[in-house]
């Protein structure tokens, strides 16, 4: 006999009320992460919100109403391999802000009974024609339970790294990254200072030049920048007002005089720093800025008693001498029609057609 029953929220409204059980079931989920906090949720939705279907499933025993899971999912149309198919996914992981997704679940669950939650949960995932699930990783429950479905389409698109933190010796990294020998250079600049800022009033007014700094920095490389996305902008300056009271972000910045060599936006949570978007100015690239500044950041995680300094999804190569434990970060696409199937399938034999012809 089941021992659950679900409820299907979709107004921002509904999500806005549920604060006080949202942040009792985070307390009791261990393998939590800011992205799934409430704070968190309830500034990207009202960002983007309008175009989207909330879809947040809450599971509740059925004996005492008690909430033991919640599923924070929407539906929209995006372009999967260059169709437009409408689909299911856990909110934040379409425009890359929501590093790791995963459903809210209270650690009172055995796993027999996280299981039957998977089971009942996904039969009501049929209102979609796909079921994308992003940023799964593979040291989750869920990810078990995804993993054993025959008819997903999977695959590790890259990785997550992170390292832990050894109070002993808060210079492991500073000294992996030759900060001494970084430090020589700017005897002719000038002293770096570095600070990190933890309230809105701060953080608020270096926003715009974080945001272009990083528009500087990656869209040469990779074509675009997140922010050059107003939408992310804002979502970002909302990001800074809902989590700034709960004590969860950090915003890092280094100066030289009044000149913003490298900012970074990260998240503390538990014990684990996020170390989760930097950008330097591409002007002082001679003196590494941005490795000064992530040796810096990483003193201060130790001094904040962080236990793990995590680099999150991506796989830069700056990212591997500093790191010991790297995770397979996995993409799920559940065809729920069989046009979408059909097409899924086909594709990904053309594709291995090409590869096997390349050989």
């Amino acid at each position: 006999m089941n021992k659950f029953e679900t409820q299907v929220l979709t107004t921002y409204d509904e999500l806005e009320a549920l604060e006080d059980e949202w942040n009792k079931l985070i307390d009791e989920d261990t393998g939590a992460h800011p992205y799934q906090t409430h704070a968190w949720q309830l500034a990207w939705w009202g960002v983007y919100g309008e175009a989207a279907a909330l879809r947040l499933i809450l599971v509740t025993r059925k004996d005492s109403d008690e909430l033991v899971a919640i599923f924070p999912m929407y539906i929209a149309k995006q372009i999967v391999e260059k169709v437009r198919i409408t689909s299911l996914e856990f909110i934040g992981t379409r425009d890359y802000t929501c590093d790791y997704a995963a459903p809210i679940l209270s650690s009172q669950l055995s796993d027999k009974e996280r299981s039957e939650i998977f089971d009942l949960t996904f039969s009501l995932f049929s209102e979609a024609p796909l079921i994308q699930l992003s940023n799964i990783r593979d040291d989750s429950p869920y990810f078990e339970f995804l993993n054993k479905l025959s008819y997903a389409h999977t695959a590790v698109p890259y990785h997550a790294w992170s390292t832990k933190i050894d109070m002993n010796d808060p210079e492991a990294i500073p000294n992996r990254g030759s900060t001494h020998k970084i430090l020589k250079r700017y005897r002719k600049a000038g002293k770096p200072l570095v600070q990190h800022f933890r309230t809105a009033e701060e953080i608020l007014p270096l926003l715009d030049t974080f945001f272009e700094q990083h528009n500087q920095r990656w869209k040469p490389i990779v074509g675009e920048s997140q922010f050059e996305d107003p939408k992310q902008r804002e979502l970002f300056t909302a990001f800074v007002k809902a989590l700034c009271p709960n004590g969860n972000l950090v915003f890092s910045a280094l100066w030289i005089d009044e000149n913003l060599l490298a900012a970074h936006f990260g998240y503390l949570f538990r014990r684990r720093f996020y170390w989760y978007k930097p950008s330097y100015n591409p002007e002082f690239r001679k003196l590494s800025p941005g490795k000064l500044l992530l040796a810096e950041v990483y003193r201060y995680a130790a001094q904040e008693t962080a236990k793990v300094f995590d680099f999150t999804i991506g796989d830069e190569e700056y990212k591997a001498p500093f790191t010991e434990t790297k995770t397979n970060m996995y993409r799920f696409r559940i065809p729920q029609s069989l046009l979408v199937r059909g097409y899924l399938n086909g594709f990904e034999a053309l594709r291995s057609m090409k590869r096997s012809l390349v050989k």
